[in-house]
């Protein structure tokens, strides 16, 4: 029990690397405790190995095939590994055995936006947000959803509202800037952009669609936009600096 406890106490630190090898160890010792496994399987999640976790919960699920949190993360695992249908089946397993698991609708909400089932996206965004209202990521990616669907009016509501709780939401300013593009709203386009750059100059679509928006307002600097882009990895780019860098 102590390795066990142990390891616990490091997942609960965010020391996964150190909690792998006191689990590991737990295992060993009470390998028929879901409880165990459960924390195995979720230090294992967190370093990356998706499918030694998953093969773990399968273990943890088998013992104990009542705990909402278990399916959840095999979930999260699943999604990781590209598996959107078994992450889908396991987030709805999930919610059937507690349907107050706001995490659960939040993930299976971002596997629906990546099976292009945007309404029950929106949905379990919503859903979500009904449990935890103050969660920023469903409002940013219920923004997603909206737009994605064509209601861009509803899409700029839930990026305000995931603003006024987290107002240095870089994917918020990126995607609303975006969406301020292709709408045509240059002005507020480059004030969104200019603030997903401040907050990480590293991202390459921030660069990209502001070199857009500079185009779109006639102004100069979209060539260095796409330089800068490109340099970062954005290779959409490439195409752009063909054309305006000479």
């Amino acid at each position: 029990r102590e390795y066990s406890n142990r390891g616990n106490t490091y997942v609960a630190l965010g020391d996964y690397q150190k909690a792998l090898a006191d689990l590991q160890r737990a295992v060993r010792m009470k390998g028929d405790d879901a409880r165990v496994l459960a924390s195995y399987g979720y230090a294992l999640l967190q370093t990356g190995d998706f499918s030694g976790s998953i093969a773990v919960y399968d273990q943890a699920i088998q013992r104990d095939p009542g705990r909402s949190e278990n399916f959840q993360n095999r979930g999260t695992a699943r999604y990781s590994s590209g598996d959107l249908a078994g992450a889908t089946n396991d987030y709805s397993r999930a919610i059937e055995l507690d349907p107050s698991n706001a995490d659960a609708y939040f993930n299976r909400g971002l596997v629906r936006i990546g099976q292009g089932r945007l309404a029950d996206a929106i949905a379990d965004f919503q859903t979500t947000l009904s449990l935890k209202p103050r969660h920023a990521m469903a409002c940013s990616n219920l923004g997603v959803a909206y737009s994605r669907s064509g209601q861009m009016d509803l899409a700029m509501q839930s990026y305000d509202r995931a603003l006024g709780i987290n107002p240095d939401f870089l994917d918020v300013y990126l995607n609303r800037g975006i969406d301020y593009y292709t709408l045509k709203q240059y002005d507020q386009a480059l004030q969104d952009l200019e603030q997903a750059i401040e907050l990480n100059p590293a991202i390459g679509a921030s660069f990209y669609f502001r070199g857009l928006t500079l185009l779109g307002l006639g102004r100069e600097g979209a060539c260095k936009d796409f330089q800068q882009a490109l340099r970062l990895g954005f290779n959409m780019a490439a195409e752009q600096v063909s054309q305006h860098c000479k």
